[in-house]
């Protein structure tokens, strides 16, 4: 695996996500990199490509390893994240992702 998810915004589109148990589902397009467990393969594509890239880590996360390496997130989640600001979006927010 590249990431596995504890908590994220997974989306509504059936085709980027695919279960593969109970609880356990595939995914290609997970948001809001907030709690997550990411493994050395991962983490050296992170730290070869990510000096130069302009956007958000989440968006980094799928355009280059949620597309080449299996990433998973477990559901229900294991964790969650709590209404707080964003730097992104400059203003306070709440994902309910819990």
């Amino acid at each position: 695996y590249g990431i596995l998810y504890l908590v994220g915004n997974h989306g509504n589109n059936n085709n980027t996500k695919r279960q593969i148990s109970t609880n356990l589902f595939q995914t290609i397009n997970t948001l809001t990199a907030s709690s997550y467990i990411i493994n050395e393969r991962a983490i050296n594509i992170v730290l070869d490509n990510i000096n130069n890239y302009n956007k958000e880590i989440d968006m980094f996360f799928i355009e280059y390893i949620q597309n080449k390496i299996p990433c998973f997130y477990i559901y229900p989640h294991l964790a969650s994240q709590v209404s707080s600001y964003s730097d992104i979006l400059q203003k306070n927010v709440n994902y309910n992702l819990s």
